[in-house]
């Protein structure tokens, strides 16, 4: 109808600007996508892939009065079916326009009563979550790089973090580069070495992490490797104490040519932070045996 076109703040302007001048739109500039048709708004788009008649190919403008019963018509009429967002939306795009017209339909779909009581879910349900729950010290571990960072005048770049699981302890180490040779080095030198080897060890799956120089390492000390499932890096625990890292190294060592050598110093300050479970410093929890506390 013209005369909800005209009284609708979007199309109205749109429509008297182009019935004034045919080929300018309503600030100044060419609009070859609407046109004017018998008095009525259209818009000039992308012929639909099932369309075969050219006369539809201009689509009309429709005014914000008339979109609820289109979207009304197109879904919830006996012919319609209640379809999808998808078939629903192609079939009103092959006919009409207005801007952000897919998300206007998606929400109308969407809040449906008769779909949501009445059709099956097509998600799958989601999986339980199996938390992991460790029984005693370096029972199981976490490993991750940070970084690459501003290069201190050591030359290191990255900071290595393992973390256990139980105790919440945690061994920095600032290193060079991010390869699986020196993941290797420091978890015999700065793990293995003082803790004993973890039962698992958790990464995820960078590239120093699925070498094969790092699994025999792992392997030949006893430690079984596990990697975090793709995109999913919440399983590493580590991610968490990297960014509680990253924010004290930030805070407190505004110097980066000192970062690498107050590492350690960021680790002691999270290592005496008060485990929440136990009310106990995590040196204790992870030196002394806690059952017989």
């Amino acid at each position: 109808n013209e005369d909800l076109q005209l009284d609708d703040p979007g199309a109205g302007p749109k429509l008297r600007d182009l019935e004034c001048s045919p080929n300018l739109g309503s600030d100044g500039s060419p609009s070859p996508s609407l046109v004017v048709n018998d008095g009525l708004l259209y818009y000039r788009g992308p012929k639909h892939k099932r369309n075969l008649r050219p006369q539809e190919e201009l689509k009309l403008y429709a005014p914000t009065a008339l979109r609820g019963t289109l979207c009304c018509y197109y879904h919830d009429h006996p012919t319609a079916g209640h379809l999808g967002i998808a078939k629903t939306l192609a079939r009103m795009q092959s006919r009409f326009y207005w801007p952000k017209m897919a998300s206007e339909v998606k929400r109308y779909v969407l809040s449906c009563p008769v779909c949501q009581l009445t059709k099956p879910s097509q998600r799958k349900p989601a999986g339980f979550m199996v938390p992991i729950s460790p029984q005693r010290p370096w029972e199981y571990a976490g490993v991750d790089f940070v970084g690459p960072l501003p290069r201190t005048a050591s030359g290191n770049s990255y900071i290595l973090v393992f973390v256990d699981y139980f105790s919440k302890w945690i061994e920095v180490c600032a290193v060079r580069d991010a390869t699986a040779r020196v993941a290797a080095s420091k978890f015999i030198n700065e793990v293995f070495a003082r803790h004993g080897a973890p039962r698992y060890l958790i990464s995820d799956r960078g590239s120093p992490f699925v070498s094969e120089l790092f699994d025999s390492v792992l392997s030949t000390l006893g430690s079984t490797h596990r990697l975090t499932t793709a995109y999913h890096p919440q399983t590493n625990a580590t991610e968490r104490v990297n960014r509680t890292l990253k924010t004290s190294l930030c805070l407190v060592f505004c110097c980066t040519d000192l970062c690498d050598r107050l590492c350690c110093m960021s680790d002691y300050g999270l290592a005496v932070i008060l485990h929440v479970l136990y009310c106990l410093l995590q040196a204790l929890i992870l030196f002394i045996d806690c059952t017989n506390v």
